[in-house]
């Protein structure tokens, strides 16, 4: 039995799931697939072929179904169903379309070495009706032996109807619900919730037999050594039939495993963006391309910009970038696996990039990890700053003070100097409050330490700190040389939004 794991993390196509009956998932290699059946496709049916019979005396290869009727004619190939000999494939069709038959066709390696067909096959339009609004969705067929031919066919015969539908062991059946447009059946929100462990068989065409021909990234999956039953841990799952995952498989179990998570999105400008965001894998969360513009999240709440509107100037300069973290859904069903950033057209469009969550990402590059948690680290130091009288790092509290550098001190060298200690706050010039300036993060983290009684990693060791006379405590650091620079006030305030 082969199995596969069916997302990796760039994503592998899009499935839609949403409902019982109606849900949607999509995966991104299957597109061109999905595009095999049409939009306007209602209905469908599935053949199968036990083959053992011709493959028992040839070698045969490339098996097809070639159906005909009323506006329709097409060749579908056959995918293995997991057991020797046994293929099938799905078909679907529009109301305009009316089967009236079918013939399986084959590759036969024997002395002309060329395509044959079996006999034609009664696909009749009241069999596409019952197949169509009936329990019954798929015919199989059977080879009627290695010698059998009429007319220069193989001669093939009907064996049985039938509907697939997943049982867990001792529970009731889940039929499969059929998707015309994606060619597919499938069940959602299966549950197993008796035991660690179960048993899970799929049945197809109603045969007594199930062929499943697994793929699946289902936590302490393994086949139990038949051609039908598997262990399966306590989860939810998504069963899907598909004419053909990207690796040939036919049955997929599909563990529900979404994460709410949030990524951070480094603008280039100090101007509130136009940008959109846009992701796929799954759900397409963000609706379909271009998504949806990061301004509107942010006043439907699902994101926020974290630099108070440019106090916070990211990694120093004098020119702020404004930054917005952006609440993201990762996994299956309803989350997605890969996203871009745009202007709201295909004119201008980002790096498609994996969704890592508490990751900052600037328009182009990789997920940066570091840059995030400093970020987080900022934010939480400013909403301590903003939170207190007249927005002081002197009136934060001795214990708020003792976590902000606790945390500080837990970065490494690396991560302060490059994506903290250079941040800049705008603060006051003076007790009077009628002008600001940039003060490093650095000098606002040195003047914490006092507070909290607890020095910072790479401290200076000849800091001095003057009070003058008005009481307005000024860090100043001193070295050998002399006194450098006066690093900062007491009092730092927001400035006022636009």
């Amino acid at each position: 039995m082969k199995f596969r794991k069916l997302f990796s993390v760039i994503g592998l196509g899009l499935f839609a799931m949403a409902t019982v009956g109606a849900s949607a998932f999509a995966l991104k290699n299957n597109e061109a697939k999905r595009a095999e059946a049409e939009a306007g496709d209602t209905w469908m049916f599935s053949v199968g072929i036990d083959a053992s019979a011709i493959e028992s005396a040839y070698t045969i290869s490339n098996l097809r179904f070639h159906v005909w009727g009323t506006g329709v004619e097409k060749m579908v190939g056959l995918q293995e169903m997991g057991k020797a000999h046994y293929y099938a494939a799905i078909l679907s069709f529009t109301d305009a379309q009316t089967v009236t038959g079918g013939q399986f066709v084959f590759y036969q390696y024997d002395d002309q070495n060329s395509d044959k067909y079996s006999i034609d096959l009664s696909v009749a339009a009241e069999d596409a009706e019952q197949l169509s609004k009936t329990e019954n969705n798929g015919i199989a067929f059977f080879f009627t032996s290695s010698t059998d031919w009429t007319d220069g066919k193989w001669g093939a015969s009907r064996k049985s109807y039938g509907w697939p539908y997943a049982q867990m062991t001792g529970g009731s059946k889940v039929t499969l619900t059929a998707d015309p447009v994606n060619r597919r059946y499938f069940a959602s929100d299966f549950v197993c919730d008796e035991r660690y462990v179960d048993l899970l068989t799929i049945e197809w065409f109603n045969d007594g037999k199930s062929y499943s021909y697994l793929t699946t990234t289902a936590k302490s999956y393994s086949p139990s050594g038949s051609d039908n039953w598997v262990y399966l841990e306590l989860g939810t799952y998504d069963v899907v039939i598909e004419h053909q995952f990207d690796d040939g498989g036919i049955i997929n179990l599909i563990p529900h495993d979404v994460q709410d998570g949030y990524i951070y999105y480094v603008s280039a400008s100090n101007e509130p963006t136009v940008d959109y965001i846009y992701s796929w894998g799954h759900a397409s969360q963000f609706g379909s391309f271009p998504g949806t513009a990061i301004l509107d999240l942010v006043a439907a709440g699902e994101a926020r910009e974290i630099t108070g509107n440019g106090v916070l100037h990211f990694q120093g300069g004098e020119t702020a970038k404004l930054i917005y973290r952006i609440n993201i859904k990762i996994g299956y069903p309803t989350g997605d696996t890969t996203f871009m950033f745009n202007n709201g057209s295909n004119s201008s469009q980002s790096d498609e990039r994996e969704i890592e969550s508490n990751c900052a990402y600037w328009w182009t590059g990789a997920a940066n990890n570091d840059a995030a948690n400093a970020l987080g680290f900022l934010t939480t130091l400013e909403a301590r700053r903003n939170e207190v009288a007249d927005y002081s790092v002197c009136n934060i509290a001795k214990g708020n003070a003792q976590v902000l550098v606790n945390l500080y001190n837990s970065f490494t060298a690396d991560q302060r100097s490059t994506y903290i200690d250079c941040s800049t706050v705008y603060t006051w010039t003076d007790k009077t409050k009628s002008a600001n300036t940039l003060v490093t993060v650095r000098q606002i983290m040195e003047r914490l330490s006092i507070i909290a009684e607890i020095d910072l990693v790479d401290a200076s060791p000849n800091r001095l700190i003057a009070v003058d006379s008005s009481t307005m405590i000024i860090v100043l650091t001193v070295t050998a040389i002399g006194v450098i620079s006066v690093s900062a006030l007491v009092i730092f305030k927001k400035r006022k939004q636009n």
